[in-house]
């Protein structure tokens, strides 16, 4: 049987099953850690998927637009009138070291709840799908932008041959949401500094 492995933003977490015997608890556990980062990755969008910004809406769609392009991220929607963008690519994961970086942490975790041992390796085909909604605020004075985050490719379990299972694990690791919503705000300020000094 084949070790199961994950695409974990950029880098493959390997989980090495013990024994074909093991399976179904094995896939259990899996199962239920998907349930767990669901709910803590809502809890980060909640904490994090939000802003208030002191600039007008047209400003901020065009810094969202600046941002996104400047890290590989390609802009495939834009809907000025209702202020929504659609941005795809690596983002942040171009940079492998700290995708492997990030991946080691899912593995320790794995490692502390489950006792399911793992390793890191690194690929090049992770795309995230970064989605902005701006509203305007205080007579277009301000405002208010909303992104949500989700990936074509990540966490996908592949290799499982044992009886009639093939398991399915798509669930962004809480470790990749808070890492890239920290990277969006980052950049966005970047841009929007940018903008603000050179007028």
């Amino acid at each position: 049987m084949k070790n199961p492995s994950m695409i974990l933003g950029g880098a493959i977490l390997m989980l090495m099953l013990n024994s074909c015997i093991n399976m179904q608890a094995e896939l259990a556990k899996i199962e239920q850690e998907k349930a767990w980062e669901r709910h803590e990755n809502e809890q980060i969008a909640l904490a994090m998927g939000e802003r208030k910004l002191a600039y007008p809406k047209d400003r901020v769609m065009r810094a969202v637009i600046t941002a996104m392009s400047n890290n590989n991220m390609a802009v495939v929607n834009v809907d000025k009138q209702v202020g929504f963008i659609v941005s795809e690519g690596p983002g942040l994961f171009k940079n492998l070291e700290e995708a492997l970086r990030i991946c080691k942490q899912a593995v320790e975790r794995y490692k502390a709840k489950y006792g399911l041992g793992g390793h890191c390796e690194a690929t090049d085909d992770f795309q995230i799908r970064i989605t902005s909604t701006i509203y305007d605020m205080e007579k277009g004075k301000a405002s208010l932008l909303k992104i949500g985050i989700s990936s074509k490719n990540a966490h996908k379990v592949s290799g499982i041959e044992e009886g009639t299972y093939m398991a399915s694990y798509d669930t962004l690791p809480p470790e990749y949401s808070r890492a890239i919503y920290n990277f969006f705000w980052s950049e966005l300020d970047k841009a929007l500094f940018i903008q603000e000094n050179t007028k």
